[in-house]
């Protein structure tokens, strides 16, 4: 090197000692939508600045051993009795922090017919009403919710008759999801028409003490406020009895304050940059970055004052509510500020949650200060192949804020031990595809002798995998629901400005904070020898569980 120079760029906020203006922030609500047609066995799942499809059934799974059937061109078949189908996939407030929507389509095949949603459950359950969360469902007799008649529908459907159930959730502001009681605002639709609203709690993040692994961690559970013995978790659940599931759906918002002023200084060796070229740069997972001249998408730049040390200027960012759909892409896209001096460029995302709080416009308090993104496991899936005797391990990573490239180290192979005897051997870490339903995209690469995934963490959730085998010598699978599981970090997880922490399932935790015991359960699925029609997965259905933690 001919020099050494320190060049620095940092966003400021408006005032007479840098720029006197305003941020004139724009609200922009990005919706996450995935329609599931069991008719045609296909799924669609959109948002901004991505679009995917694939197989209806993947992400679903019936209780295992149950008479629920799937029909190809028809739906998913239920005959007398409760039949439940169970999303494998969360829908909470931690991925819809703006409200979300779940919606299902039946045909009533009988005039003795059972029709629902369970949602916020804990886990997956055939009794009606359901035990876990919040069940909202429609029989001949009248609209239920929580085994209340809130609704007289007049005419009972008859058979053939198609009937929409839809459950909107609107948490209520302002709220954080760190040992508090986060509220929302329950809307119950049947065909189109309200039928009925309410205050429910949602579920959150309790700090509790495991004595089973002597540290403290966080628990994703939460208490009913219409009936405390009840807890809530993150999972959606589809009841039907003489009837055909023809279609499923949920949308997931999340809305922002975007500030389309922005206020940048740079300096040169402590002093002014002057010189130095700006431009923008929308960055895309999918591939490739888009470069932003001033004058296109509404981007433009003006230097605003010169001080003692630096240069600042007054940017204009793109107005997103102004642009297509494919264009803005926020917050799968991200906008930085690329400052460019003597051939060095630095980035800067002044749209990042770190950018947003300090600008004082970031409305979701998910995230503890400090932090832009987060990576925390709030569920442990077991997914049990019966022909090849193996364990599939699903973690669904949570990121509350910014998306992040997350790197995880894969030159490792873990031996697990139950009562000091080896029964297994974890593998490379992956995402599965059949559960990713939201276009996370990943890559490996090797260098030296380690191998390294990296994924792309959106906002919401990824779900991430690690493939066992199991010897001969092994317990069944099964039983597994009966050991405390706690997630502490994949190796070489590490990434400033991401929050993490230990979180802990399949237990019962005192929240430190609130004193209310708290239950979380990992979840045991089953891939059935013969998986015709593309039914690929079955829950099993915990059995006593919930051990103190």
């Amino acid at each position: 090197l001919n020099s050494v120079f320190n060049l620095t760029v940092s966003l400021v906020k408006p005032s007479t000692a840098t720029c006197t203006g305003s941020l004139n922030p724009i609200t922009y609500t990005a919706t996450y939508r995935c329609l599931f047609n069991f008719t045609s066995n296909t799924y669609t799942c959109t948002g901004p600045g991505f679009s995917k499809t694939g197989v209806a059934n993947n992400p679903w799974a019936p209780r295992y051993g149950s008479s629920l059937s799937y029909i190809p061109g028809t739906g998913w078949v239920a005959g007398s009795g409760v039949n439940t189908l169970m999303l494998v996939y969360p829908i909470d407030e931690l991925n819809g922090p703006s409200g979300f929507k779940i919606s299902a389509l039946f045909k009533v095949s009988s005039s003795k017919f059972l029709i629902g949603l369970n949602f916020l459950a804990q886990y997956p359950s055939s009794s009606v009403p359901l035990t876990t969360g919040y069940t909202y469902y429609v029989t001949p007799s009248g609209v239920y919710f929580n085994g209340n008649n809130i609704y007289s529908k007049g005419k009972s459907p008859a058979i053939g008759d198609l009937e929409n159930l839809t459950v909107y959730i609107v948490p209520n502001a302002p709220y954080g999801v760190f040992d508090s009681t986060p509220t929302a605002t329950l809307y119950l639709y049947l065909n189109g028409s309200q039928v009925y609203s309410t205050t429910i709690n949602l579920p959150a993040w309790h700090y509790v003490y495991s004595s089973a692994f002597n540290n403290y961690a966080y628990i994703f559970s939460g208490q009913s406020n219409l009936n405390p013995s009840v807890m809530l978790g993150s999972w959606v659940v589809v009841l039907l009895s003489n009837a055909v599931l023809n279609a499923a759906s949920f949308k997931l918002y999340s809305t922002y304050q975007l500030p389309t002023s922005v206020y940048m200084a740079v300096s040169l060796n402590n002093a002014p940059a002057v010189g130095s070229g700006l431009s923008l740069s929308i960055v895309k997972p999918s591939g490739g970055v888009t470069v932003v001249k001033p004058g296109y998408l509404g981007f433009n730049y003006t230097v605003c004052n010169i001080t003692s040390n630096a240069v600042i200027f007054s940017v204009t960012m793109p107005n997103l509510n102004n642009l297509t759909s494919q264009l803005r892409g926020y917050p799968y896209y991200q906008y930085l500020l690329n400052v460019s001096y003597n051939g060095v460029n630095l980035l800067l995302n002044p749209w990042a949650a770190g950018s947003l709080k300090y600008y004082g416009l970031w409305s979701i308090n998910n995230i503890p200060g400090g932090y832009s993104a987060t990576s925390m496991g709030p569920y442990w899936l077991i997914i049990y192949n019966t022909t090849s005797n193996t364990l599939l391990y699903v973690f669904p990573l949570w990121n509350g804020g910014s998306p992040t490239l997350l790197e995880i180290y894969q030159g490792f192979y873990v031996t697990a031990y139950i009562s000091g005897i080896a029964y297994y051997y974890t593998g490379p870490v992956k995402l599965p595809g059949f559960l990713n339903v939201m276009g996370q995209l990943y890559a490996n690469y090797t260098a030296y002798t380690y191998s390294v995934l990296l994924t792309h963490e959106p906002t919401g959730y990824v779900m991430v995998s690690e493939v066992t085998r199991l010897p001969p010598s092994a317990p069944n699978p099964v039983t597994y629901t009966y050991y405390i599981w706690e997630f502490q970090h994949f190796p070489n997880q590490t990434l400033p400005y991401v929050y993490f922490s230990y979180t802990i399932m399949d237990c019962t935790g005192v929240g430190q904070y609130s004193g209310v015991s708290y239950s979380n359960y990992a979840l045991i699925f089953i891939t059935p020898s013969n998986t015709q029609n593309g039914v690929l997965l079955t829950y099993y259905e915990p059995g006593s569980g919930g051990q103190p933690c």
